[in-house]
C-alpha cells in the first residue's frame, strides 16, 4: 500500500513537472527560462487540488514503518497450538 501511494504521489509530481515543461517553458521569456525548476516546485507545492506533498510524506512514513517491521516466523509448536485454538474448525497449515 505504501509503495502504491508513493508511486501515485511521484507520478503526480512528475505530471505537474511535465505540464510546466511543455506549457510554461515555450511561452517563457529568455530571462525566465532559467527558473523552470523554481516554477515546477511552486506548481507542485501550490497544487491544493491534489495533495501530493502530504501523500508523499505519508507514504514515505508508511514505507519506513513497513521496512522496519519484523515478521516473526511460526514454529511447529505454536502452529499446532493455533490449530487447536482455532474456533472456526479449519486447519491452519503447519510450517
Amino acid at each position: 500500500m505504501s509503495l502504491g501511494l508513493f508511486s501515485a504521489g511521484l507520478s503526480g509530481v512528475l505530471a505537474i513537472v511535465a505540464w510546466q515543461w511543455l506549457v510554461w517553458l515555450p511561452q517563457a521569456g529568455a530571462w525566465s527560462k532559467d527558473y523552470i525548476w523554481q516554477r515546477c516546485g511552486f506548481a507542485v507545492v501550490t497544487a491544493v487540488d491534489w495533495p501530493l506533498i502530504p501523500l508523499l510524506i505519508l507514504s514515505g512514513i508508511l514505507w519506513i514503518i513497513t521496512a522496519f517491521r519484523q515478521i516473526q516466523p511460526i514454529d511447529a509448536t505454536s502452529a499446532s497450538q493455533l490449530n487447536q485454538d482455532n474456533s472456526l474448525g479449519t486447519q491452519l497449515p503447519a510450517r
